[in-house]
C-alpha cells in the first residue's frame, strides 16, 4: 500500500519541477532583468504539450514492455530524460539567452513529464480503489504543488545565493532521486475494468471517450474550474516584482507563505473531498478562490503592496485552489474508465491545460494594456462565474447520471 503511494507522490512532484520553473521562477526572474510584462505569457506555451497529450494517450495506453512494467516502461526512461534536461539547462544562463531559447526548452522538458504524466496517471488510476481516491488525489495535487514549489521558489532562492547552473543541476539531482520509487517497485497487477478480460483486449482511443453521453459536459467542467485562478496566479509573480520585491523574497512569499502552505492544505483536502462530497468541495472551493482574486484587485487597485494587507488574500486564493483542485481531479478519476485509464484521465487534464492557456493570454494581456487591478479583477469575477456554472452541472440529480458514464463505456466500443 504505500509503496505505491510512493510512486504515486514522487512522480506527480517531479511533474511540477518544471512547470514550477517555467511559471513562477523564470517569469519573475525575466521581469527583474527588464522584460516586458507581456512578453512573459510565452511561458504559457509550457502548457502545450499538457494540453494536447491526450492526442499520444492512446500511444501509451496501448503500448509498453510487459516484462519491465507497462506503465515503468515508459516512466523510466522519461525521468532520466527530463534529469538530462535539467542539467542542460545550466549551460544556458538567462542573460545571455533569448527569452524563445528558455521557453523552448521548458516546453520540450514538460513535453516529457506530460507524457509521464499519461503513463502515472493510468497507474494511479488502475492501482487505486475508488474508496482511496481522494488520498491518492491529495498525493498527486500536493506532490505537484511541492515539485512547483521546489522548481519556482526554490530556484529563485538558488539562483538569488548560488547561481543558474546550481539551481539547474540541483533539480536534475532531484529528478533523479524521485526515479527511485518507481525503480524499486514491481507494477503489480491492475484492478481490471468493467466487462472483464474482453474489455481489457479492447484498444484505447479518443473516439470511445467522445462517443460517451455526456462527455462535453465533463470537459466543460475540466476546462473552465481552474481558468479563472489561473490567469491570476500567473500575474503574481511579475506583479510582486514590480511591486518592489526582490527575487529571494519573491520565492519565499510564493513558496513558504503561498504553496508551502498550498500543498499542506492540498494533502488536507482528501478529507475535506471525503466529508462534503467532490461535487460540493468544488464548487465551493472554487468560489472562495475567487473571493481571493476579488481581494488581490481592490488591494492592486489602489496601490497597496505590504505584505501584511496581500498575504490573507494571497492565501485565501492559493489554498482554496488546491482543496478544489483534489476534488476535480477525484471527479476526473470517478469518470476515468479503467480500460483506457491514461487516455481518459488525461483527456480531462488536457482540456483543463487549453482553458488556462486562454485564461493567462486574456490576463496577461490585460495587466500590458490596463495595469494589473484589471486584470485580477477579471480573473475573480471568471471564477465566480464558474463557480456558478459547476453549481449547476455538478448538483443531483446532474451529478449522479454524471457519474454513470465510466461504467457505460465498458459496452462501448
Amino acid at each position: 500500500m504505500r509503496g505505491k503511494y510512493a510512486v504515486i507522490g514522487s512522480l506527480y512532484l517531479t511533474q511540477g519541477l518544471p512547470f514550477g520553473l517555467a511559471m513562477i521562477a523564470m517569469p519573475a526572474i525575466l521581469r527583474q532583468a527588464g522584460h516586458p510584462v507581456e512578453s512573459l505569457g510565452i511561458f504559457a506555451l509550457v502548457m502545450l504539450p499538457w494540453a494536447f497529450k491526450l492526442l499520444w494517450g492512446p500511444l501509451v495506453d496501448n503500448h509498453g514492455l510487459a516484462r519491465f512494467g507497462h506503465r515503468r516502461s515508459w516512466i523510466v526512461p522519461l525521468q532520466v530524460a527530463t534529469a538530462a534536461g535539467f542539467a542542460a539547462l545550466a549551460h544556458l544562463p538567462p542573460e545571455s539567452t533569448p527569452i524563445v531559447g528558455f521557453a523552448a526548452a521548458l516546453v520540450l522538458i514538460n513535453l516529457l513529464c506530460a507524457t509521464q504524466d499519461i503513463a502515472t496517471d493510468g497507474y494511479a488510476v488502475e492501482q487505486l480503489a475508488r474508496e482511496q481516491h481522494a488520498f491518492g488525489n491529495s498525493l498527486q495535487i500536493g506532490g505537484f504543488c511541492l515539485g512547483m514549489l521546489l522548481g519556482g521558489s526554490g530556484v529563485l532562492i538558488v539562483v538569488e545565493h548560488l547561481g543558474w547552473a546550481a539551481a539547474m543541476m540541483g533539480l536534475g539531482i532531484v529528478t533523479g532521486l524521485l526515479t527511485l520509487p518507481v525503480l524499486l517497485r514491481s507494477e503489480g497487477v491492475a484492478t481490471p475494468p468493467p466487462g472483464g478480460e474482453k474489455a481489457a483486449t479492447k484498444r484505447a482511443s479518443l473516439r470511445a471517450l467522445l462517443r460517451r453521453p455526456g462527455i462535453w459536459v465533463l470537459l466543460a467542467v475540466a476546462g473552465l474550474f481552474k481558468a479563472g485562478s489561473a490567469g491570476g496566479e500567473a500575474l503574481l509573480h511579475p506583479y510582486l516584482v514590480d511591486a518592489g520585491y526582490g527575487l529571494d523574497e519573491v520565492g519565499m512569499i510564493s513558496g513558504t507563505a503561498l504553496i508551502g502552505l498550498g500543498t499542506v492544505f492540498a494533502f488536507l483536502g482528501g478529507a475535506v473531498t471525503t466529508r462534503l462530497g467532490a461535487e460540493r468541495t468544488l464548487v465551493t472551493f472554487v468560489a472562495l478562490s475567487a473571493l481571493g482574486m476579488g481581494a488581490l484587485a481592490i488591494l492592486a487597485a489602489i496601490g497597496q503592496t505590504d505584505l501584511a494587507q496581500l498575504l490573507p488574500a494571497l492565501l485565501l486564493e492559493n489554498i482554496s485552489i488546491n482543496i478544489a483542485y483534489v476534488a476535480a481531479f477525484v471527479l476526473f478519476m470517478r469518470w476515468s474508465s479503467k480500460e483506457q485509464a491514461g487516455t481518459d484521465f488525461t483527456a480531462f487534464q488536457c482540456v483543463e491545460a487549453i482553458g488556462n492557456i486562454a485564461a493567462i493570454g486574456v490576463a496577461t494581456h490585460l495587466a500590458g494594456q490596463l495595469g494589473y487591478g484589471a486584470a485580477f479583477a477579471f480573473t475573480a469575477l471568471a471564477g465566480l462565474a464558474v463557480a456558478l456554472f459547476l453549481r449547476t452541472v455538478l448538483t443531483e440529480p446532474a451529478a449522479r447520471r454524471l457519474d454513470t458514464i465510466p461504467e457505460a463505456s465498458a459496452t462501448g466500443e
